[in-house]
């Protein structure tokens, strides 16, 4: 996934279809991890974006492992060097710098959030 809306809305599939194996409702999870009934629903609609803590209790409430709650993460392939060779070294090095901050910039997969 690469957008937050895509990936709160596969979390809320994921919680979803977890809740519904489990037996329960909409209004019983809320009530045991004290979110009302319709933010359980927009959680699971990906309209609502789910707090750290909450998505714990959630996961407990389940008896579920986290990983299969959040998404699948997308296996990012690590950027290849250009041929460069055939430029001057200060272009080179321009690029080889402009590349290398984005390398240590890796998310596993996972969107990026904003600072």
């Amino acid at each position: 996934m690469n957008n937050l809306d895509g990936f709160y809305k596969k979390i809320g599939e994921n919680i979803k279809a977890k809740r519904r194996e489990r037996g329960l409702s909409q209004e019983g999870l809320a009530k045991a991890v004290g979110l009302k009934r319709p933010s359980m629903s927009n959680i699971e609609k990906g309209r609502q974006n789910i707090l750290l803590h909450t998505f714990c209790d959630i996961v407990d409430t389940l008896g579920a492992n986290a990983n299969t709650l959040l998404p699948e993460r997308q296996q990012v392939e690590p950027m290849q060097m250009p041929d460069l060779t055939s430029y001057s070294k200060e272009v080179r090095e321009f690029v080889e710098a402009a590349i290398k901050p984005a390398e240590r910039e890796e998310t596993n997969g996972y969107p990026k959030t904003k600072d």
